[in-house]
């Protein structure tokens, strides 16, 4: 029986340690400690959007620091290492990541990293602060950000996105944002600044 259950959980430590998985494009943090990696789960042939996940690899130990609950839901795991993209700021202690939401929206998230946890930051609205920059209410379907660069904890990104109007979908309008993390028992974030959208040509 004892050697049953060695055999059991040695099955389960080999599957879970060989699971199929990459690094992220971008995932390695400034200082090499970590690595943000894409997870497979199910079968081979398994193309559903839920069949990966994201983790914070400790490379010191090679264990998987947090698994991420937040990301995606559209991509499959191949379309994932393809679009997913990850950016670190120069301390190595925040990233942002972004990845598809749907077929038509980039969404953002931005996580704090300290030695022994991963905690995500609540990131503002910044589709309804573009909205209301056009005067608009309502989202037509497209919200793709795009990740640009850190300056301490401060991340600049552009985005675009269409809204609803009386006459159908609006034009595609192109701006640049940036939010601002702040540490704390909060852990949240702020918009320090968002261009007014202009209407693409």
């Amino acid at each position: 029986m004892k050697a049953l259950l060695i055999f059991l959980l040695f099955l389960v430590w080999s599957t879970i340690s060989h699971a199929e998985n990459t690094l992220a494009s971008g995932g390695k943090s400034p200082n090499g400690r970590y690595e943000v990696r894409i997870y497979k789960s199910g079968g081979p042939d398994d193309s559903d959007p839920s069949n990966y996940s994201y983790g914070v690899l400790d490379t010191r130990n090679g264990k998987v620091l947090q698994n991420l609950n937040e990301g995606g839901g559209f991509c499959d795991y191949q379309g994932a290492i393809e679009m997913a993209k990850v950016l670190w700021n120069s301390a190595g202690d925040v990233f942002a990541l972004i990845d598809h939401g749907t077929r038509h929206s980039m969404e953002l998230y931005i996580y704090n990293v300290k030695s022994s946890s991963i905690s995500e930051v609540k990131v503002p609205d910044y589709l309804k602060e573009g909205l209301s920059l056009v005067g608009a209410n309502q989202c037509y379907g497209t919200s793709v950000v795009k990740l640009g660069t850190w300056k301490g904890d401060t991340l600049a990104c552009s985005f675009i996105f269409d809204a609803e109007t009386d006459a159908g979908r609006s034009p595609f309008y192109d701006t640049t944002f940036t939010i601002t993390v702040q540490h704390g028992k909060k852990n949240g974030a702020q918009i320090t600044s968002m261009e007014k959208p202009k209407t693409e040509d």
